[in-house]
This record gives structure tokens, C-alpha cells and sequence, in this order.
């Protein structure tokens, strides 16, 4: 059977062969594809979605472990971002540091761990909150000279 098609001026007017009935369809009840003839999917929208509920109702067990399987890579692809995205932040403290104040992370490391993890001049933990957390404590620094 030679495809044929009539175009029109509206989508809707326009059709193409359907390979399963025979029949001609408009070309809005076929679902769009890149790679498809006229740029449509084989299956018509209709047909396709009967398949795949027929599809849910005789294979439970392997949808099912589908959205099993889907559920558990998108916990760890959260899990993996939330960590990368902890890095970078603190990848970026770091630099902050050291391009504000010159001090490389052993160096604020060393110095926290001489203060006993508390202000230097309070004798006080930090206490303050943005939506990461507790802020990491200041570096007490001069204005004019920016000697730590």
C-alpha cells in the first residue's frame, strides 16, 4: 500500500496511514517522534494507551518492580546530589577563606581546634542558623591591614 498524504492547512486535516488497522488517522491522534514518519509515532495514542493499561493489569509483578527500581535511583541520585552539593559549598568556604582572609583550611582547622571549636572572644559556640545550618564561626580579622 503507497503511503500517501493530503496536506492541508491545520494538523488535524492532515493523515497518514495507520500500519495496525489499515485505516487513515488524523495526525493529532498519533503521539509526536522525532525519528517517526511525518514525524509521528507508529501506534496511535489510542491504541498505545489501551496496550500499555492491558500491559499494568497482566504484569503487576514487573511494573511493580519498575517503579520499585525507579524509586531507588531517584533516592540515591538525591543522595548523591545532596552530597555533591555539600562539597561544593564547602569547596567554596575554603576559597572564600583563603581569598578574604588568606587562610587555607589546615590553617582555620588548626585555629578552631585552639579556640576548643568556640569564639575567641566570648568563649561562646556559634550559635546562628541559615538553611544549611549552623554558620561556621567568624575570623576575627583587621579592617584596615586584613591581618587575621
Amino acid at each position: 500500500m503507497a503511503a500517501t498524504i493530503a496536506i492541508s492547512t491545520t494538523e488535524q486535516e492532515v493523515k497518514k496511514p495507520y500500519s495496525k488497522c489499515g485505516k487513515e488517522k488524523r495526525l493529532n491522534e498519533f503521539g509526536p517522534h522525532s525519528k517517526g514518519r511525518y514525524g509521528r509515532q507508529a501506534a496511535c495514542l489510542k491504541r498505545e494507551n489501551a496496550r500499555r493499561r492491558e500491559y499494568k493489569h497482566t504484569h503487576p509483578h514487573i511494573v511493580k518492580a519498575d517503579r520499585v527500581r525507579t524509586e531507588q535511583r531517584r533516592k540515591e541520585r538525591c543522595e548523591y546530589d545532596s552530597a555533591l552539593r555539600d562539597k561544593r559549598r564547602e569547596t567554596g568556604k575554603r576559597a572564600w577563606r583563603k581569598r578574604a582572609y588568606g587562610l587555607s583550611h589546615v590553617e582555620y582547622l588548626t585555629m578552631l581546634k585552639a579556640q576548643n571549636g568556640v569564639c575567641a572572644i566570648c568563649s561562646k559556640p556559634e550559635t546562628v542558623r541559615n538553611q544549611w545550618g549552623v554558620i561556621a564561626l567568624a575570623i576575627d580579622h583587621n579592617h584596615v591591614t586584613g591581618a587575621v
